[in-house]
């Protein structure tokens, strides 16, 4: 478990993206899927290389908590985090690593296993968060690509992945923790499939939102945090206070 200041900087930061995303527009919203952001882009090194492919305002939120400068944010797909990698990888500086967040809807498309197959073949220092929502702009996933286990790509280019769920900040970190000191070690890429459900959407069942609305992931961060540290309650409220207008957070 890490230092209650540090859960507290998790916090804040989840709950900035509800509310930085409750001003926009609908079709880029990030509500839901704020675990998965700000679980693997706090992982990572403040002059580490982030490539974000869709929806990058709240990746972008997230990697500004950390200190990062906007040259380490880049709009852009898998590709892009192979050449940004490869760039790395020709300097020999062994210390940074790229994170590039895309959608589950990116495994149907050739650049994706273009992208696998390059860095793994050149061992680049890449960790690829698959955000797994289920849907690629309303299409349920399972109708659109073969592999229902989307981690399990990754075995046919040889790098390690894993499944974590996405609802849960801590597990999400943990494992972009892990698989970061896997490419700085120099083993190469990894892929982790982070499941987690955005809640915007006109294609989801009235079912789906009334399951899916009990595991908020800044509920369940909340409640992580008060049964780690009874005593951070009163800090927890003033977070909520101050940031007027989140929601979910209680």
């Amino acid at each position: 478990m890490l230092e209650l200041s540090e859960l507290l900087d998790i916090y804040r930061t989840m709950i900035l993206m509800r509310r930085c995303d409750g001003r926009a527009d609908g079709s880029v919203r990030y509500d839901g899927e704020e675990a998965v952001a700000a679980g693997a882009l706090l992982a990572l090194g403040a002059h580490d290389h982030v490539v974000s492919s869709y929806r990058p305002r709240g990746h972008r939120l997230a990697r500004q908590q950390r200190g990062a400068a906007d040259a380490q944010f880049i709009d852009g797909d898998t590709q892009r985090a192979v050449e940004i990698a490869r760039a790395l990888d020709a300097t020999g500086d062994g210390e940074r690593i790229v994170c590039c967040m895309f959608g589950d809807a990116l495994l149907g498309e050739g650049v994706f296993h273009e992208s696998m197959n390059i860095a793994s073949n050149e061992k680049l220092p890449i960790v690829f968060v698959c955000e797994n929502n289920f849907y690629g702009m309303g299409t349920l996933f399972d109708g659109a690509i073969c592999q229902e286990d989307l981690y399990r790509f990754a075995a046919g280019y040889k790098m390690p992945s894993v499944r974590v769920d996405g609802m849960e900040v801590l597990e999400v970190y943990a494992a972009v923790l892990d698989a970061a000191a896997h490419g700085r070690a120099g083993e190469g890429p990894s892929i982790i499939d982070a499941v987690t459900y955005r809640v915007i959407g006109e294609y989801r069942t009235r079912e789906e939102e009334i399951i899916m609305a009990e595991r908020d992931p800044i509920r369940i961060f909340r409640g992580r945090i008060i049964d780690a540290y009874p005593e951070a309650d009163a800090a927890l409220a003033t977070i909520d206070a101050e940031l007027t207008g989140a929601s979910g957070s209680n």
